[in-house]
């Protein structure tokens, strides 16, 4: 008999401590922006892993420091879906930012097409964030594209 290897990753799932937040922008106009905001708990939270889409070819994507208002409710599931546990951060998508001063981080991430339409995607930054305990956040997402863009956002 043996015991089968497992990946921290894949016990914190099994603890029911991971959790996936998948939000989605439609009709952001060129060079106008899409707000998520994140507030921390009592404890840091850590982002494995961001997927993002655009329809347009070029999109930025920035995380400030910053307060925020409004908002609605994303897709938040736990991994484990049998997991009722509480969320671990409060998440809102299509909020209001407040002052967002410089980003802690950003990139730009541009298609590459020879004819027909371009479309960015994503499928998985796996560079981890820790982000302080009780502490505000705004992921700013920049349709840098020609057109009007939906915009995907998964963490």
């Amino acid at each position: 008999m043996s015991i089968p290897e497992m990946s921290f990753d894949e016990y914190l799932i099994a603890q029911g401590l991971i959790f996936r937040a998948e939000m989605s922008f439609a009709g952001i106009a060129a060079a106008d922006f899409a707000y998520s905001g994140i507030t921390t708990g009592a404890d840091e939270l850590v982002i494995l892993q961001r997927a993002y889409s655009s329809s347009e070819a070029a999109l930025t994507v920035e995380l400030f420091e910053a307060t925020f208002t409004g908002g609605t409710d994303p897709r938040l599931l736990n991994r484990r879906l049998s997991n009722t546990s509480a969320k671990p951060a409060t998440i809102k998508q299509g909020v209001t930012p407040g002052a967002l001063g410089n980003a802690i981080t950003g990139a730009t991430y541009r298609a590459v097409v020879g004819t027909g339409q371009a479309s960015v995607a994503v499928p998985g930054d796996a560079s981890r964030i820790y982000l302080k305990a009780n502490t505000s956040y705004v992921v700013r997402h920049t349709n840098n594209g020609a057109n009007a863009a939906t915009i995907n956002n998964g963490f």
